[in-house]
């Protein structure tokens, strides 16, 4: 049999071998320097970047991978002196390849190859020299985000082809396929030079080609079909009331009846009347047009979103469409009045609400910035608030004439309100992004750098106005921020009288952050897991995703990104986070944010966005890369996180440990980012940063502790920590959570709530099974009563798979590339999974199928037998689609 397999295989290649046209490997082995494994990071031996065992290339294999009408023949190791890439720049103090002799040539030259720390621009990343027969020579760019892109992105790039990916300890990792078009085809000798010594090159195979390869024919063009693997989905937007999806009644209306919301001692939020009893929201954001609906819209929508179970809404880039244009900042009356309509309607449902003083509106010449020439946009405005008092006077102005307003309808001031919790100064304003987009500003930064530099550093040089590669540049770049923050905040307090919470810099996780991030009320971030880029234009198609799972990478980017910018003492919100469409995985987004929240203690989860135009809430829409409205698979999810997170099902870890920030961080040389063996420490226990000398009731780390070079006190936590490092399986120290990277599986097993996050095949413990997975899905029970789910007599089941459009159209091995939405109906992905749950031995159940309003398609067949329940899942168990069950005994 082994023998037959083998001549098969054989024959199979040279069949392949046949359909290639001729191509010409350049043989790389005299030239490569480093090897795909490295063993010990930062040691200046070893391979690939130099990161350690957990995070190499060691998963590669070399083998030849055939690419249309070629072929890479990458080194083997083995067979080289363990050298089998050439690395260039960074790590390895090596800017240029040695010259490499070419036997035969084409006028195509195609690289596998990656990068590392590599610009956010698209810059000149390194170079191809090359010497023809003639001795002429020709230097062709290879830019960084076009013909090249981090290993660590896997996103297609107009020149750069996600060709092969896999996975190290710490997550997926690509290489790229580029073309590149000589002048001629009779190159004698090739050299590749890297540009930026600071950014790293690693190439690993070449080859020549006289025939035009096109990249894009490398991968199909795929399309979600009706029958195709994917069925119907009828996308039912009202709930019915008082049916099991009805949610509603976690609710307690109307807002701001038990006073305004506060900061316990232990920094979680309480209201002043309740002040022994944690608070935790779960909402959502309303984005533009869908602040301004008409009363009875507003009543509908105020509805649907109790229905749901979101106690709390976030009004975000409305300041634009309530401001007049060209009016500066005033008020538009008719657009305060309805969205002060939309505050009431949600305010005695039990709803509340937080809001941005400044998130997108235009500054115009009618605001009278004397540093503005013309209009600036956000990032304008950003860029500019913090050197210009003009700026910040205008957005105080807005403030007071927005807040003071008495709202007709509850009969209170914004201010006086407490249905109103939190108030962010200016959304995503962190200043290191923007300070140099806006030529007026950066005139004003690069003069100030250097008075500011002779008053707290004299004699030292001044070095780059680049904030990480320049701590000192860093360093003003904060302090000027920290400045205006100040300012807005204290007018906002003080001379406005607020009482409620306030936040700001809400995206990023650097340690300089957290400096500022001290002084609030609230510690707020951002985050998404597969935000699309957008390779031609902003915000057009098409839209590139690198459709990676975040539980196969160890919850990058969502929860790892979030786990040590919080601060101890302080309560943690997330206000915008979101699994985007058209990621594959989107169906772990619920029980991963959900879980890992619960064990952190966070106080706060804002899913991003439930709509930004009437059209979208009431006459439907497409699904898309961040509407919930649109997308029942978003909004179910977040029934998961009410569960889990502020019904408290997962339990929070006792066990906390900290990263202490002194005062005088900028005089140190504590890196500007947490170290990846403490964040990651938050998929096992409680982590977190903590500012100064205050007293905390986490652990704090030193470094040694923090980078794992040293055990932790806890021997139990170590435990966890070395399986987490060397096996990518992370479970808590409760128990109820365990995330297993190498077989892409979460489990979260509790009294009241089971969860089995999968792709294929099937997941067994002593409370439940599942079985015979072949596509990526979730499967959620929960008690609906203060039963556990071995008692409880009504249980609801989430079985979640993904949900597109018709047609929708993807390119790429892995559908990366989303290039058209698709059109009506909307679609969910055949899934099917065989459910075994354990139960008293009592009564049999019946299981009900719920339509997407929650009322009943229809009975399930299912067996009971021993205490097992046994039924089969399937999305496609009634036309329309399934996603929910009810079962009751």
């Amino acid at each position: 049999m082994q023998k037959r397999f083998t001549l098969l295989l054989a024959l199979a290649c040279s069949i392949l071998v046949a359909q290639m046209k001729d191509y010409f490997p350049v043989d790389l082995t005299k030239a490569a320097n480093v090897g795909f494994a490295d063993e010990i990071a930062d040691d200046g031996k070893g391979g690939w970047t130099d990161q350690g065992a957990q995070n190499d290339l060691r998963c590669f294999e070399p083998k030849v991978l055939p690419a249309g009408s070629i072929a890479f023949h990458p080194i083997d190791p083995a067979q080289n002196e363990g050298r089998a890439c050439i690395a260039l720049g960074r790590t390895w103090k090596r800017t240029a390849s040695p010259i490499i002799p070419v036997e035969k040539a084409g006028q195509y030259l195609y690289l596998l190859h990656a990068n590392a720390w590599g610009s956010q621009a698209e810059t000149e990343h390194g170079t191809i020299l090359v010497t023809y027969a003639d001795g002429t020579a020709e230097a062709i760019p290879v830019k960084n985000k076009v013909d090249v892109a981090d290993w660590w992105e896997s996103l297609q790039r107009s020149n750069a082809v996600v060709f092969w990916e896999g996975r190290n300890p710490s997550r997926k990792v690509s290489l790229y396929a580029s073309q590149f078009i000589l002048r001629r085809d009779d190159a004698t000798q090739i050299q590749f030079c890297v540009n930026k010594s600071n950014s790293l090159w690693m190439i690993v195979a070449a080859t020549f080609s006289p025939e035009d390869q096109p990249l894009r024919s490398m991968f199909p063009t795929t399309y979600h079909k009706l029958g195709d693997g994917w069925a119907q989905l009828d996308n039912i937007r009202e709930i019915q009331k008082d049916s099991p999806l009805d949610f509603s009644y976690m609710l307690d209306a109307p807002a701001g009846k038990h006073g305004w919301l506060q900061v316990r001692p232990d920094g979680h939020f309480a209201f002043e009347k309740q002040p022994d009893k944690i608070v935790r929201f779960i909402g959502t954001n309303v984005c533009s047009a869908s602040n301004f609906l008409t009363h009875e819209q507003s009543e509908q929508l105020a509805e649907r979103l109790a229905r749901i179970g979101y106690n709390a809404l976030r009004f975000h880039h409305h300041d634009g469409p309530l401001a007049i244009r060209n009016q500066g900042p005033v008020i538009d009356p008719e657009k305060l009045d309805r969205m002060e309509y939309l505050f009431y309607a949600l305010k005695k449902r039990g709803i509340y609400i937080l809001t941005d003083v400044y998130a997108s509106r235009p500054i115009t010449p009618a605001d009278k910035i004397p540093e503005l020439r013309d209009t600036a946009d956000l990032v304008g405005f950003k860029a500019l608030y913090p050197v210009s008092q003009a700026l910040r006077d205008n957005w105080k102005q807005f403030a007071n004439n927005w807040f003071t307003h008495r709202n007709p309808y509850t009969g209170l001031t914004w201010l006086e309100d407490p249905a109103l919790y939190s108030i962010s100064l200016v959304n995503e304003d962190n200043l290191h992004a923007y300070w140099g987009q806006l030529p007026e500003a950066r005139k004003i930064y690069l003069k100030a750098y250097p008075e500011w530099m002779a008053k707290h550093y004299p004699g030292e040089e001044l070095g780059e106005t680049d904030c990480f590669r320049n701590r000192r540049f860093f360093e003003f770049i904060c302090s000027v921020q920290d400045s205006a923050i100040q300012e807005l905040a204290s007018y906002l307090k003080n001379d406005l009288g607020y009482k409620g919470l306030y936040t700001d810099l809400n995206m990023e996780d650097a340690i300089p952050f957290a400096l500022s991030r001290d002084k609030m009320d609230i510690v707020d971030d951002h985050q998404y897991h597969d935000h699309p880029t957008f390779p031609v234009r902003n915000w057009d198609l098409p839209f590139k995703h690198h459709q990676q799972s975040s539980i196969a990478n160890l919850g990058w980017e969502i929860p790892h990104r979030l786990l040590s910018p919080r601060i101890f003492g302080k309560p943690f919100s997330i206000t915008e986070y979101k699994f985007c469409f058209s990621n594959r995985f989107r169906s772990e987004g619920g029980p991963v944010i959900g879980a890992y929240a619960a064990l952190q203690g966070w106080d706060a989860l804002h899913h991003f966005t439930f709509a930004d135009n009437p059209k979208t809430l009431f006459g439907g829409g497409l699904i898309d890369s961040f509407t919930i409205g649109n997308d029942p698979l978003s909004h179910i999810t977040d029934r998961i996180t009410m569960f889990l997170l502020r019904r408290g099902d997962v339990s929070t870890a006792k066990q906390a440990y900290a990263y202490r920030i002194p005062t005088n961080y900028w005089q140190t040389d504590i890196p500007l980012t947490h170290p990846e063996t403490f964040t990651r420490l938050g998929l096992i226990a409680r982590v977190g940063t903590i500012v100064g000398d205050k007293e905390c009731a986490a652990t704090v780390l030193d470094h040694a502790q923090a980078e794992a070079k040293k055990p932790l006190p806890d021997p139990v936590v170590e435990g966890l920590r070395k399986q987490l490092l060397d096996k990518g399986i992370a479970q808590s120290v409760t128990g109820e959570i365990v995330m297993d990277s190498k077989h892409n599986v979460l489990i979260v097993d509790t009294p009241r709530a089971k969860c089995a996050v999968l792709t294929e095949g099937g997941i067994e413990n002593a409370h439940f099974a599942v079985a015979n997975a072949d596509t990526p899905q979730s499967l959620c029970v929960f008690s609906l009563d203060e039963s556990p789910i071995a008692t409880s007599r009504k249980l609801l089941v989430f079985h979640l798979s993904d949900t597109s459009n018709a047609n929708a159209r993807f390119y790429g091995r892995n559908q990366e590339s989303l290039e058209h939405r698709g059109v009506y109906p909307n679609l969910i992905r055949l899934a099917k999974l065989d459910v075994a749950l354990n139960l008293d031995n009592t009564n049999p159940p019946t299981i009900q199928a719920l339509k997407l309003d929650g009322t009943p398609y229809g009975t399930i067949p299912s067996t009971f037998q021993n205490g097992t329940l046994r039924f089969t899942a399937d999305t496609n168990a009634f036309p329309g689609g399934v996603m929910v069950y009810l079962i009751e005994r």
